[in-house]
């Protein structure tokens, strides 16, 4: 059950001109792994609108000095080693 831009747009308010973007993407991507019933679309939709605030942001900062990566990743940048990339 592929998803249009308008009801994109419906789900995900703030998405504005993004919306027509996505929707091939997002639709590939169900299909890839079989998220074709309501309850598994809705879940993903909504996953996706949580973690990009509604398609908003495009890139992703990943510039982290060693105070911020061992704050973020704790368990993957303990002081010695965040030390050492800083």
């Amino acid at each position: 059950m592929p998803i249009t831009a308008q009801q994109l747009l419906q789900i995900l308010l703030n998405s504005g001109s993004q919306a027509g973007v996505f929707v091939p993407v997002l639709n590939t991507a169900m299909g890839a792994y079989q998220i074709i019933i309501k309850q598994r679309i809705a879940a993903f939709l909504a996953q996706v609108g949580h973690e990009s605030r509604q398609l908003t942001p495009l890139v992703e900062n990943l510039n982290y000095g060693a105070p911020g990566l061992m704050a973020n990743w704790p368990s993957r940048f303990p002081a010695a080693l965040a030390a050492l990339v800083a």
